[in-house]
């Protein structure tokens, strides 16, 4: 995903954010870095999480409708202060959002930090956006939703500074309700509205290439890497 700084412009103004939503084509941005191998994000949770809407359409890649809606918020021309490692997918990454936010009128500038140096930036809000990725923990979206979107959760909605009383609402109903077709709703809700107002910018659903010996028999990894040993044997 590609976190935007909420603090402060451009990407406190919304237009600006859908703008940059809009100019980014994460089918190409997927294929690209990970050969294929991804699934472009549609929503601001995981993949893997219980209740993602994979329904949910996204936010379409559209560079005429971006460069509108930048135009209109008056951002156009703001230079971008993109935080980028020096990981490879972290570079690339980074590469290829400069170019598709030039192509509708920001002005981007990629930033090379250490990882720790990474962290305390955007710990501070003192960057305007920066290509990053995270899962979660667990299939149920609860601790998801607290660490990414929640403004009132203790983590900044992981640094972008989002909040909306709305969806923090929300996230409180969905760790007390029990009727699990009830919560499907919740979050979905959630989702919808993180997505359309750009808390984040969804780009892909990385896969977990993972290497082990062939002596290994039935060990798996789930969606939130965690190892499971129930069935693993070790063969001679």
């Amino acid at each position: 995903m590609t976190l935007l700084n909420h603090k402060r412009e451009p990407f406190s103004n919304l237009k600006a954010r859908q703008a940059a939503s809009m100019a980014i084509d994460n089918k190409a941005i997927a294929a690209a870095i990970t050969r294929g191998y991804a699934e472009p994000a549609n929503t601001t949770l995981p993949g893997s999480v219980d209740f993602h809407d994979k329904d949910y359409p996204g936010i379409p890649h559209e560079p005429a409708k971006a460069k509108e809606l930048l135009a209109e918020s008056g951002m156009a021309g703001r230079e971008v202060k993109i935080l980028a490692t020096a990981d490879a997918p972290a570079q690339q990454t980074a590469l290829l959002i400069q170019a598709q936010w030039q192509a509708i009128g920001l002005k981007p500038v990629i930033v090379n930090v250490d990882g720790a140096a990474w962290w305390d930036a955007t710990g501070k809000g003192d960057y305007d956006a920066a290509a990053n990725w995270w899962y979660n923990e667990t299939l149920d979206p609860d601790l998801a939703v607290r660490w990414a979107v929640c403004g009132s959760c203790g983590s900044n909605s992981y640094n972008t500074f989002y909040a909306n009383a709305k969806v923090d609402a929300l996230v409180e109903q969905g760790a007390k309700e029990a009727d699990q077709a009830k919560r499907a709703e919740i979050y979905k809700k959630i989702q919808k509205i993180t997505t359309e107002e750009v808390a984040q910018i969804p780009l892909y659903y990385a896969p977990n290439a993972v290497a082990y010996s062939k002596r290994l028999q039935g060990l798996k990894l789930t969606p939130s890497l965690q190892w499971t040993l129930e069935e693993t044997s070790i063969v001679p």
